[in-house]
């Protein structure tokens, strides 16, 4: 019987899972190939205007989720609740008493580049999940309220499906469908695709279901709340740059780098394409879960005056 060493189990598992985003390539020049396709139909059939101006992609990561699923079993926990914030870390309760805020004006480089929300983890928390408790107010942007949220406009999100753990999870949420409409000029999240033909894979993530949506979005100026669920993924060599639902994803890493550990290179191969870029070196994340939250307004704009109790007293 072989036995291998912790660092050999882990580059054997990092060989396989750079071999399978051969599949993520494959299906990302489809998805290209697609939305051409779609733009012709455009032109040609006036009737399927809709049909074929469709803003999705067809990228598949099944094989990676496999993977995961296969040899991290055992990993699968919860690590906790995050609230999202536009400026800060997230922290998990546990670890809420050893953050140190920086005061003004040494926080001023937080505030126009935050870190990203998502705190380092370790390849122990690959296969957990991550709740993200998301406001109304941190989803609903417009032009406006687009210039306070510095990840916005640094267009913090990398891959397609699988994204960097350093990519903003309310970008994610956009790029995977769930909030359709064409960032940043829109101003109305209600504009979502509800509908139970729709082809969108809003938790691309999630093997047994990959449009996991619980709840329905209310009428538009009914505030809700988001519970946005992530899985952990392994650190990718490639996360791709692909254009869906308004947003444009960034490129981080080569595909020639997925070559590089499949085949020998010599070593002027390899400084030309670290000169190129630098492989991603935290861990990765997928859409797992979304769960809608409406707001009780009900009881928004009643006091608690003698006059108006009575008066709901005597109603009820």
């Amino acid at each position: 019987m072989t036995i291998y060493s912790a660092d050999e189990v882990y580059r054997q598992n990092q060989s396989q899972i750079y071999n399978l985003q051969e599949t993520i390539l494959n299906s990302n020049k489809t998805a290209h190939m697609q939305q051409l396709k779609n733009k012709s139909n455009a032109v040609t059939k006036e009737n399927n205007t809709k049909r074929s101006s469709m803003n999705y992609s067809i990228v598949d990561s099944t094989s990676v989720l496999k993977f995961v699923e296969g040899n991290y079993s055992s990993q699968r926990k919860n690590l906790g609740h995050l609230c999202y914030d536009p400026f800060k870390t997230g922290h998990f309760q546990k670890n809420i008493h050893n953050f140190i805020e920086l005061p003004y004006p040494y926080n001023h480089q937080d505030l126009s580049l935050p870190k990203p929300f998502l705190p380092e983890l370790g390849n122990d928390s690959i296969n957990s999940l991550i709740t993200i408790k998301i406001s109304y107010e941190d989803l609903c942007l417009n032009e406006n309220s687009i210039q306070e949220r510095p990840r916005f406009l640094n267009n913090e999100i990398w891959g397609c499906q699988i994204y960097s753990d350093d990519s903003d999870p309310v970008l994610a949420l956009r790029h995977c469908g769930f909030l359709a409409g064409h960032f940043p000029n829109s101003n109305n999240i209600h504009n979502n695709s509800n509908n139970v033909n729709s082809i969108a894979k809003r938790t691309p993530g999630n093997l047994s279901n990959n449009d996991s949506v619980h709840g329905i979005l209310p009428p538009d100026d009914t505030p809700f709340d988001i519970e946005l669920t992530i899985i952990m993924l392994p650190c990718l060599q490639y996360y791709p740059s692909v254009s869906q639902y308004g947003i444009n994803s960034r490129q981080w890493g080569s595909p020639n780098e997925i070559l590089m550990n499949n085949q020998e290179q010599d070593d002027s191969f390899f400084n030309f394409q670290s000169q190129i870029t630098a492989p991603h070196d935290g861990l990765s994340y997928a859409i797992y879960d979304i769960n809608v939250i409406t707001r009780d307004v009900t009881t928004k704009n009643i006091n608690s005056s003698p006059d108006n109790v009575d008066n709901l007293k005597t109603n009820w």
